[in-house]
């Protein structure tokens, strides 16, 4: 997968986004960091780490549940996310809040993209001329409030969406984050999609 990213600020700035490729350009990280991106490299590796784990043994084990309705890949890409958060919310927020981020998780094996998200992420997909909507995340509240109510790091269990999808006729991928009618906006296109 090949990422390229685009933002335009307005009055309200949102923190840098930064995207991480990993494990042969398989492996999409992105996060947004609220109070620093002393955070950032300790997400990445947990979220590498396990991933990679998981690819190379399908039944290595987790300390959370797994969700019956997603694909044996969306729960590991799902429980990479929680490992991420259960590292930042034991070591960093474990007296006082210090750091919260938003995640965005994507891993391609064979034709699935197996996705993850806590934060203000609106996945698209582009196939064959049309616009399929993954997900769209955010509030009604999204046009006052800047900062996003789910952070990973903040909760000892957030509230993660997670799902697949096929890359079957995949042009395009879009990750979107808006903040106050269009005047802020972060956006990824992740291309390369190819049998892996």
């Amino acid at each position: 997968m090949l990422a390229k990213t685009h933002a335009a600020s307005g009055r309200q700035k949102m923190p840098n986004t930064q995207v991480a490729t990993l494990l042969n350009d398989r492996l999409l990280v992105i996060i947004r960091s609220w109070n620093g991106v002393d955070i950032n490299q300790k997400v990445i590796e947990e979220i590498s780490h396990y991933v990679s784990a998981a690819e190379a043994d399908l039944e290595v084990t987790s300390p959370f549940d797994y969700s019956e309705n997603l694909t044996p890949y969306a729960n590991k890409v799902k429980v990479a996310l929680l490992l991420a958060n259960h590292s930042v919310y034991n070591t960093d927020n474990r007296q006082v809040y210090q750091h919260g981020a938003e995640v965005a998780v994507f891993f391609q094996k064979n034709n699935e993209i197996a996705w993850a998200s806590v934060g203000r992420f609106s996945i698209l997909a582009h196939k064959a001329n049309q616009q399929l909507k993954i997900y769209d995340s955010g509030s009604k509240f999204d046009e006052e409030v800047l900062l996003p109510v789910d952070l990973i790091g903040i909760y000892k269990n957030p509230e993660i969406s997670a799902g697949s999808f096929s890359v079957k006729k995949l042009d395009t991928l879009e990750i979107k984050s808006i903040f106050g009618q269009q005047e802020s906006v972060w956006e990824c296109t992740v291309t390369n999609f190819g049998s892996i």
